[in-house]
C-alpha cells in the first residue's frame, strides 16, 4: 500500500488514537465541489448513499440525498454524530457490512484502500461494496493507488462498466507543503 503509511497499523484502536487528537473535520484529495460534474448525473434526494471509511469528512454533509456514513473507529462515529446531524453515521467494518443485499444507490469510497494493509481487505470492501448496491448502481473510488492495481482489485467482481477519471488533488486538502500525486476516480457501474 501506500509508502506514507507503512509504519501505521489499521487497527480501530491506532485510529482512535489518531482521530482523539483531531477536532477538526478532515478532508482527503477532493471535495464536493470537485466532484460536482460527476456526482450530478448520479444521484438524487432520494438516493440512497453510503460513504465506506467516511472519518472526518464533510463530504456526505453537502450531498443533496440520503446518506449513511460508516466508519470502524467509533471516536470518529460519536464526535461525527454529535457535529453533524444530516447523515446517519453507524460504527462498522466497510469489510462486513451490516446491509442487506441492494439496498444503496451510491457507495463512496474516498482514501479508504490506502489505509488497508493488503488486498484482502481491499477486495473484501468491492465485494461488500458490490453486494449492496443497487442494480445499475454506482461504487465511486477515490484514491491515490496504483491505477493498474485498483483496476485489477476492482475486478474481483462483475461490472457492467468501469470509467476511470484522473483529476489533480485540491490544493486545500493537502497536508504540507509536498506535491501529490494525481487522485484517480473509478466509476464502477452495476
Amino acid at each position: 500500500m501506500n509508502q506514507s503509511h507503512s509504519l501505521f497499523v489499521n487497527t480501530p484502536r491506532n485510529w482512535s488514537e489518531y482521530y482523539g487528537k483531531i477536532s477538526v473535520f478532515r478532508e482527503y484529495y477532493l471535495r464536493v465541489n470537485d466532484l460536482s460534474d460527476i456526482l450530478k448525473p448520479m444521484i438524487t434526494e432520494q438516493s440512497e448513499v453510503l460513504i465506506l471509511g467516511c472519518g472526518t469528512s464533510l463530504l456526505g454533509f453537502e450531498l443533496s440525498a440520503n446518506v449513511t456514513q460508516i466508519d470502524f473507529c467509533k471516536p470518529v462515529i460519536d464526535h461525527m454524530q454529535l457535529k453533524e446531524q444530516k447523515s446517519e453515521y453507524l460504527h462498522m467494518d466497510a469489510r462486513a457490512l451490516r446491509f442487506p443485499d441492494c439496498t444503496f444507490n451510491l457507495v463512496l469510497v474516498k482514501a479508504l484502500f490506502e489505509f488497508q494493509d493488503d488486498i484482502q481487505s481491499i477486495c473484501q470492501i468491492i465485494i461488500e461494496s458490490h453486494r449492496v448496491l443497487t442494480k445499475n448502481g454506482i461504487l465511486l473510488v477515490i484514491s491515490q493507488i496504483n491505477e493498474e492495481f485498483m483496476s485489477d482489485s476492482l475486478d474481483i467482481v462483475k461490472w457492467q462498466k468501469v470509467k476511470t477519471l484522473r483529476t489533480p488533488v485540491n490544493n486545500c486538502c493537502q497536508n504540507g507543503k509536498e506535491e501529490r500525486p494525481d487522485v484517480q476516480i473509478f466509476v464502477c457501474f452495476k
